[in-house]
C-alpha cells in the first residue's frame, strides 16, 4: 500500500460500517518496515480491499484484512492472504496471529 492509497482502501471498511484503522495509523505503518499492507484491486484499477500485517523476527499480526462489500464472496480474501502468507515465508515468519471477533 502506498500512502495514496489510503483513502481508498478505507473506502472498503466503510462499505461494511466498520472502523478497524485510522487514516494515522495506517500513514503511520506503511513507513514503519515492521509492517506490510497489500491493497486489492479490480479490472478498473479501483482497491476493493486490504490486507495488513505487523511483523518482528518470526512472529507476526494479521492487523486488518477486509474486502469491500460489493466484491465479497468472489475470493478476493483468499488471494490477501495467500499473498500475505507468501510474503510471510519469504521473511522468515514461523507464526501467524489473527484475533477474531464474534462481530467479524
Amino acid at each position: 500500500m502506498k500512502d495514496e492509497d489510503i483513502d481508498e482502501a478505507l473506502l472498503a471498511e466503510q462499505s461494511h460500517n466498520i472502523h478497524i484503522l485510522s487514516k494515522n495509523i495506517l500513514k503511520t505503518d506503511i513507513k514503519n518496515q515492521n509492517y506490510y499492507y497489500l491493497v486489492a484491486k479490480d479490472e478498473d484499477k479501483k482497491i476493493i480491499g486490504y490486507i495488513g500485517l505487523s511483523y518482528i523476527l518470526e512472529n507476526a499480526d494479521i492487523i486488518s484484512i477486509v474486502v469491500n462489500k460489493d466484491y465479497t464472496n468472489q475470493g478476493i480474501a483468499c488471494l490477501l492472504l495467500q499473498e500475505i502468507f507468501k510474503f510471510a515465508k519469504e521473511n522468515n515468519v514461523q507464526k501467524i496471529m489473527l484475533e477474531v471477533r464474534k462481530t467479524n
